[in-house]
């Protein structure tokens, strides 16, 4: 199957035939653009400019979650057809990303001057704005003849770049106005587990139960402490107020429960995986990564 034809049908597997897991994905992939399509064309947001700018980013940081995702998947539930459907999500994170941007003029009601004055005045906007700019370098180089031109290597070190473009879009979510709650520390959370995972796994360790659980505990604790510290050096909140607020149902789950919770599910998946099937080395050079 030709790259093009693949790019129209990205439900067919590299057989041209319909894959269950392509399907899944790509229904998934889709489902954030129906849920804003839904609130907005609901009529009960006031601002629509405004919320679609909001969840439009926040739905394309959860797609780049997920394709750096992909590998500890892969690895914690020996499945290696995953890397299959890499591409696809790292393309959804860009046309999320993209769409964010649209909606951003759109909010900005297309004042260019005003745009350009503010992505070059404002820190979180700067950041945004260099996520970008490598995503789409991505996501034109990922094609089949790419990785032919630039050679294996060199497009392997290229595409490593997304563990940068993924921090710096985190960082974006979490100086911005306005962001809800603790959203943006429960995607600090799961950067944080995501990045810690692969120092683990560069051991040799990346689906060993006992580290992933104390990968998990680290990471949670990291994401109560920086919902606690950051508001408090930017807003002059108070630290222990917020703290508390972790040991509290009260307000809803806290992002560290969220990342605790998460993590032990994935601890539980790599315990049961590594009772019944029997362990698959990394192959080290792979393109997914």
């Amino acid at each position: 199957m030709t790259q093009a034809t693949q790019a129209l049908t990205p439900w067919l597997g590299q057989d041209g035939r319909v894959s269950a897991l392509r399907v899944v994905v790509l229904v998934a992939l889709i489902y954030p653009a129906g849920w804003l399509g839904y609130w907005w064309l609901s009529g009960l947001w006031l601002v629509p400019q405004g919320e679609l700018t909001y969840w439009s980013g926040v739905w394309a940081l959860v797609v780049l979650l997920a394709s750096l995702a992909v590998t500890p998947m892969m690895r914690i539930l020996r499945w290696s057809r995953l890397g299959q459907v890499r591409r696809m999500i790292g393309v959804a994170a860009f046309l999320y990303t993209l769409a964010h941007l649209v909606f951003f003029a759109w909010l900005r009601f297309w004042n260019l001057g005003a745009l350009v004055t503010e992505t070059f005045t404002r820190l979180s906007l700067i950041l945004a704005t260099l996520s970008l700019i490598g995503l789409a370098a991505l996501a034109a180089t990922s094609f089949d003849e790419a990785i032919r031109r630039m050679g294996p290597r060199s497009w392997r070190r290229l595409h490593r770049t997304s563990y940068v473009l993924t921090a710096l879009a985190v960082l974006h979510f979490i100086l911005s106005p306005g962001s809800y709650g603790g959203q943006p520390y429960a995607a600090l959370g799961a950067y944080l587990w995501l990045m810690g995972w692969r120092w683990l796994d560069g051991g040799g360790r990346g689906s060993q139960p006992a580290a992933l659980g104390a990968l998990t505990l680290a990471c949670a604790a990291a994401t109560a402490a920086s919902e606690a510290v950051i508001p408090s050096l930017l807003l002059d909140t108070d630290p222990a107020a917020t703290l508390s607020y972790n040991l509290s149902l009260v307000l809803g789950l806290a992002p560290a429960w969220k990342v605790l919770a998460i993590g032990g599910v994935l601890t539980a998946l790599a315990t049961v995986r590594g009772m019944t099937t029997p362990a698959q080395p990394a192959a080290r050079g792979s393109r997914y990564e």
